[in-house]
């Protein structure tokens, strides 16, 4: 999948991610670009948010073997308002963009961020 696309502007961030976990997508992409530490768990998800996912080859030989399944995900959209920049603080951001998705899925998220990391590294100067 593409990676998720963060636009700023000066009064929002509108984030789009096409990708079977999108929210995890944008999530590592906003960790990777702002050095956050964020810990994400995928909501639990009901039969219409997986797709059966075997090989066609696999099941005519193997009618009644395993099958292999995977989220269905798909395209999120959030516009998330800010101040004219970019925040540095992630609770500035992570709460509008989580709820804005679990009001798209049928599970729920909640975010686990590691406040007590300090810059790109998550290393603090002790």
């Amino acid at each position: 999948m593409s990676e998720p696309k963060i636009k700023e502007t000066d009064s929002s961030l509108e984030i789009t991610a096409n990708d079977p976990r999108p929210l995890e997508s944008i999530l590592d992409a906003l960790a990777r670009q702002h050095g956050w530490h964020i810990n994400y768990e995928d909501p639990r998800y009901g039969k219409v948010d997986i797709l059966d996912d075997t090989a066609p080859s696999w099941l005519k030989e193997h009618p009644n073997g395993p099958r292999a399944y995977m989220v269905a995900g798909g395209a999120f959209y959030a516009k998330i308002p800010v101040d004219g920049y970019f925040p540095d603080d992630p609770m500035q951001v992570l709460p509008a963009l989580i709820e804005a998705y679990n009001r798209s899925v049928s599970g729920t998220v909640r975010p686990d961020i590691d406040e007590c990391a300090e810059g790109p590294s998550g290393l603090g100067d002790s």
